[in-house]
């Protein structure tokens, strides 16, 4: 008969092992994987299923947080790229010996990226930076603020450019109006704002689109 865990014996083989592969540290009681380079932390965090039981089902996934501590101490102003990680199913099954083989090798092959960028900027931060933009900006929701601030607008102008277009008209026009006013508001914890009329939830939050309108890229840099 396959061999069956309990939630934690699952839960913490599976993170050990990752963290061994890595050398990453396992913070157990966060459940997270850690690494610190410089002013970058590489974070992975693991979330399990309200509904595990152990024995029956055991389901995790996980997300990829690249963090700066320039930019503070809170995630919400220094996440500069991220990525859920989880299967087309939703949920990684890790309740039997075969299944949590299985899910082992998925979540390392995802991993291997991680510590493939974690070591690029251990090597060189700028050259780093640069490959994040080319070949990881999609699939990691690299910020653009981040790259602005190390590479420069004229090197990021062509994605500043998409990004732009992507915002639909009615939406741009709406916060040239109202953004001023929306940034002061919040700033103040007026959380009113938040009944203006048009507002959207990319207006409020910490984003590419937020960061392109809110600092006139487009009128000032590039067009």
């Amino acid at each position: 008969m396959e061999k069956k865990f309990t939630v934690e014996e699952a839960q913490d083989k599976l993170y050990t092992a990752l963290a061994e592969e890595t050398s990453f540290k396992y913070l157990k009681s966060q459940k997270c994987l850690k690494k610190v380079v410089n002013n970058l932390v590489f974070e992975i965090d693991f979330f399990s299923s309200k509904w595990n039981k152990s024995y029956e089902i055991i389901d995790i996934e996980a997300s990829f947080v690249l963090m700066y501590k320039k930019y503070g101490k809170n995630r919400v102003d220094n996440v500069i790229a991220e990525k859920n990680i989880r299967p087309k199913s939703g949920w990684y099954d890790i309740s039997t010996e075969n299944s949590w083989k299985t899910t082992y090798d998925e979540l390392k092959k995802e991993l291997d990226r991680v510590v493939d960028l974690c070591n690029k900027f251990e090597t060189d931060f700028m050259s780093a930076t640069e490959y994040l933009y080319n070949e990881l900006f999609e699939d990691y929701n690299v910020r653009i603020d981040f790259l602005v601030d190390n590479l420069g607008i004229s090197k990021v102008k062509e994605k500043i450019k998409k990004i732009y277009l992507d915002i639909p008209v009615e939406e741009r026009e709406i916060y040239v109006k109202i953004g001023e006013e929306l940034n002061h508001r919040l700033e103040i914890g007026d959380h009113t704002c938040l009944r203006m009329e048009g507002v959207k939830t990319w207006m409020i939050n910490r984003n590419n689109w937020k960061y392109i309108m809110d600092n006139k890229l487009m009128e000032n840099y590039i067009e």
